[in-house]
């Protein structure tokens, strides 16, 4: 559905369209050299694709509860059996990397195909009622042909959980199009139906008044019109038959449309003109913009930095042998320039 895919797309889109810049703590704003740390997260940035991968999940993450990055290294090992899966299950040992080329690739999944199995129970434990295991369908929902691993579990220290809209619990948030799923279903029928009806309506349809006194043929009258309404004849004899046009009313689906938009931009906090897309965009006024990018903003400060590039580089520092793991001076985005009209 297009408005499904508007509503989780809009704000994902715009929230990764520059790269944030990683920068270790202390130095000046300015400064372009870069740090032995910096240049170990950087080759991670390069060899794993991260930020198109952070995008792909954040888009996940939106369209469920939750979504996961798997981090695969070059530590894991098979058993006698070729089975990799034992390994999997084990956590992902502090300092088992030896440096940024350990860390192999990292593969996003939607919460469908990588189900919380475990939790921990201990109240004691600092992870109570987080994840302890979960079970990944490392194929996808559209496995390529040839490639079908078996759902296998792993240990929550080989993965990032990713949940935005989280309130009383820490794990799984509420999915975006919840909130507007039935104005979703709403706008379908309105332009749907809009189209049926002007299918239906748009083909002209006739009476026949047969005049008094008049004997009509009506199996061979009614052959001929049935022929003409399926195509196989542009004329019909009309001898002793009056052919009026019956009128019928096309109904204009605009104003419903526009109503229904107006409740998603509500709830989604989407500018209508940026909800309709580029055509309409472009003439989307400053106040539209500058609203939409100011939410982003706070998007990126208060979501994206502190639940997911953060806990991402801390696992990375954490697991990689003899990196001593400097103060992060922070993660910046480029600030969005305001168009001023």
């Amino acid at each position: 559905m297009e408005g499904q895919k508007v509503v989780i797309d809009r704000p994902v889109d715009k929230t990764w369209k520059d790269n944030p810049t990683i920068k270790e703590k202390g130095k000046a704003e300015d400064d372009e050299t870069k740090t032995a740390f910096e240049r170990e997260i950087s080759k991670v940035i390069n060899n794993t694709k991260l930020y198109n991968k952070l995008k792909r999940v954040d888009k996940l993450a939106s369209i469920g509860r939750y979504g996961v990055i798997f981090i695969g290294t070059n530590e894991l090992k098979v058993d006698k059996d070729n089975n990799v899966n034992n390994y999997l299950k084990k956590p992902l040992e502090k300092g088992c990397l030896s440096g940024p080329e350990d860390i192999l690739y990292l593969s996003v999944f939607s919460e469908k195909s990588a189900e919380i199995k475990e939790w921990e129970t201990d109240p004691t434990n600092k992870r109570f009622g987080l994840p302890k295991t979960y079970e990944i369908n490392f194929a996808g929902e559209n496995p390529p042909e040839g490639f079908n691993p078996n759902k296998q579990r792993v240990h929550y220290s080989r993965v990032i959980h990713i949940a935005e809209e989280l309130l009383e619990n820490e794990v799984l948030s509420r999915p975006k199009l919840k909130n507007v799923w039935n104005r979703l279903e709403d706008l379908i029928k309105v332009v749907g139906g809009g189209a049926e009806s002007y299918w239906r309506n748009a083909r002209s349809k006739y009476h026949a008044d047969v005049k008094e006194d008049y004997n009509v043929d009506k199996k061979k009258m009614g052959k001929q019109v049935d022929e003409m309404i399926h195509d196989l004849r542009d004329w019909i004899g009309t001898e002793g038959i009056d052919i009026k046009k019956l009128g019928a009313d096309l109904a204009d689906p605009k104003n419903p449309f526009e109503v229904i938009i107006s409740c998603i931009s509500a709830v989604t906090g989407i500018p209508q003109r940026i909800l309709l897309g580029s055509e309409r965009g472009e003439l989307a006024s400053s106040q539209d913009e500058s609203n939409f990018l100011s939410t982003i903003s706070e998007r990126r400060v208060n979501y994206i930095n502190p639940m997911v590039l953060e806990p991402l580089i801390d696992k990375f520092i954490f697991h990689e042998r003899g990196l001593k793991p400097p103060p992060l001076g922070g993660i910046r985005f480029q600030p969005f320039k305001y168009c001023r009209k």
